[in-house]
């Protein structure tokens, strides 16, 4: 992977592909290139935006899609509520 910054007064050089110029003679599937049949190519309209077969499903932990439970919602809401309480008394507030 490349982390170089490109500009236009600084822009890659063909001395910085010769991994890939390696790879192409000797073309191996691995985790940075796999091959694709061309019947799904056609089906997706050619979008070559495919997701790595060598990387597994990434967790999410967006507390929106959390949120599609709504059981274990109700239930932190209601141990909220019960620690507000408490620490409203320990405060000598009422609620």
């Amino acid at each position: 992977m490349r982390t170089k910054s490109l500009k236009q007064t600084k822009p890659m050089r063909i001395e910085e592909f010769g991994p890939e110029k390696g790879w192409w003679e000797n073309r191996e599937e691995n985790e940075h290139a796999w091959k694709v049949d061309i019947e799904q190519l056609k089906a997706s309209g050619y979008n070559l935006d495919i997701k790595n077969p060598h990387v597994g499903e990434l967790e999410s932990h967006d507390p929106r899609r959390a949120a599609g439970d709504r059981p274990l919602m109700a239930e932190v809401g209601g141990t909220g509520e019960a620690l507000k309480k408490e620490l409203m008394g320990c405060l000598g507030r009422n609620k």
